[in-house]
C-alpha cells in the first residue's frame, strides 16, 4: 500500500516520468522496510507479530487520516496523468 500510494502521489504531485517514479518508490519502500525490519527482527515469539501488525495499522491509519494528501477512504483524486 505504501508503494502504491507513493507512486501515485509522486506521479500526481511532481509529474516525473514513470521510470523515475518507479525507482524512487522502490527506494522509499526499501528504506521504510529496512527501518521497520530492523526493529521487528530483534523481537521474538508473538511480539514480532504484534509489532509488525502495529506498524501496518499505523501506516494504514495515516493513509486514511491524511485526507488532504491521500484522499482518505476515497483514494487518490484527480487521476494520474498519462505519459
Amino acid at each position: 500500500g505504501l508503494g502504491a500510494y507513493g507512486f501515485g502521489l509522486m506521479m500526481q504531485k511532481t509529474g516525473v516520468p514513470i521510470p523515475v517514479a518507479f525507482v524512487a518508490t522502490l527506494a522509499m519502500t526499501f528504506l521504510v522496510a529496512v527501518v521497520i525490519g530492523a526493529i521487528c527482527v530483534r523481537l521474538k515469539e508473538i511480539y514480532f507479530a504484534f509489532v509488525t501488525l502495529a506498524f501496518q495499522m499505523l501506516i494504514h491509519s495515516t493513509i486514511l487520516s491524511w485526507q488532504s494528501l491521500t484522499g482518505g477512504d476515497q483514494g487518490l483524486r484527480g487521476g494520474i496523468p498519462r505519459p
